[in-house]
């Protein structure tokens, strides 16, 4: 819940479990890298994304001295051939699935 999470950001130990990755943001970002650089364009668009399980540990009382660590485990991603060189025009709209 939101109180829970609000208390664990101040502590400095969050953990947030099944986190969706937000696909419109990475397709955008694929598309934007593949009319920058054609030929490091990547041959998929991204459908659905989560992290089984995201931590972070922010030393709040030393952060100009110690680091901030990120912890991501079971990255599960489900992918589609796309080539993002013949979209119409550049749209950012991926990321909704067809049939939901």
């Amino acid at each position: 819940d939101a109180e829970s999470l609000n208390v664990a950001v101040w502590s400095g130990k969050i953990e947030l479990q099944s986190l969706q990755l937000d696909t419109v943001a990475v397709n955008s970002e694929l598309s934007r890298r593949a009319h920058e650089a054609p030929n490091l364009a990547c041959p998929f668009r991204v459908l659905e994304g989560r992290f089984e399980k995201v931590q972070l540990d922010v030393p709040w009382a030393r952060l100009s001295s110690r680091p901030v660590v990120f912890r991501a485990k079971g990255l599960h991603v489900w992918m589609e051939p796309h080539e993002f060189l013949k979209e119409e025009g550049r749209t950012s709209g991926w990321g909704e699935r067809q049939g939901k």
